[in-house]
């Protein structure tokens, strides 16, 4: 039997190429997307070894359904790549109401994740990765409590904390699972820069990254999340970026987070009962 990948925002963009590489080693690779339409087409190109199943990351309804559909036709899941996210949209809301950029880029990852545990926590060298950002390393500090319900907030700092998030869901997640005696993993990696379509909202940076030659291609953006999910010295917790000073653009390579507040474990907890507290889930 095939080992077996989901790969969340996998038609398009850096989403897309983790899933073909997937598919050409051998992975079994679940197209989990929005957009039926793009969905179906990359299931098409990507062939047999690939499967389109309807994903909204803005609706944790839809994501129950898409975790029925997928335990309905698999008894386990080997890898889980958290990948699709937003950058910069006007201000809407998720189905359940919360800012479209924090319920996308953080919420939905960690809903997800806990949902399809359970059929990976038994598979020896299972594993969870997380799409990371540049963006989080910036916060300097992160007010966790003010991301409720029908609150709007500046574009740059909710993306700049959703992505820091996902680096602090990585961290705590990996601990939890090892405390659990569960044989899963979570790491985690940064593309870079690549100009896909999620800078469809920042036109004008778009442009600043091209003019400055600030980014590298899809392929390569893509590389450091296939290493920390296929490499087999990569353990968990591992952060996979680039080998460059700015890590813009470059070759994969573990480094250090730079962004110290992932090692606050008691900001790490508060975010994860946090987290509980809207989600309704908990690790099982």
């Amino acid at each position: 039997m095939n080992k077996i990948a989901i790969v969340t925002g996998a038609n398009s963009g850096i989403g897309k190429e983790i899933a073909k590489q997937l598919v050409a080693n051998n992975i079994y690779t679940i197209l989990a997307c929005r957009d039926e339409k793009k969905g179906k087409e990359t299931e098409k190109y990507l062939g047999e070894k690939s499967q389109y199943l309807h994903c909204d990351l803005s609706s944790f309804e839809s994501m129950n359904k898409f975790f029925h559909a997928i335990k309905s036709q698999f008894e386990n899941i080997d890898y889980l790549f958290n990948n699709g996210g937003i950058f910069l949209p006007p201000y809407k809301e998720t189905k359940e109401g919360y800012e479209l950029t924090y319920g996308i880029n953080y919420l939905s990852y960690f809903y997800l994740t806990n949902l399809l545990i359970d059929l990976m926590k038994n598979v020896q060298g299972s594993r969870v990765i997380n799409t990371s950002s540049l963006s989080s390393f910036r916060p300097k500090t992160l007010n966790i409590n003010q991301y409720k319900k029908h609150k709007k907030f500046n574009r740059m700092k909710v993306y700049e904390d959703s992505t820091l998030m996902r680096s602090m869901f990585t961290y705590e997640l990996d601990n939890r699972l090892k405390d659990k005696k569960y044989k899963t993993i979570a790491v985690s990696g940064h593309p870079g820069v690549v100009l896909t379509n999620i800078q469809k909202y920042s036109l004008r940076m778009k442009m600043k990254f091209v003019l400055l030659n600030r980014h590298h291609s899809v392929s390569k953006g893509a590389a450091p999340l296939l290493k920390a999910g296929l490499d087999a010295s990569i353990k968990g917790k591992d952060f996979i970026g680039l080998d460059t000073p700015k890590q813009y653009k470059g070759n994969p390579l573990i480094i250090e987070h730079p962004n110290k507040i992932i090692l606050n474990k008691e900001l790490r907890n508060e975010l994860w009962d946090h987290s509980v507290s809207q989600a309704n889930l908990d690790l099982k």
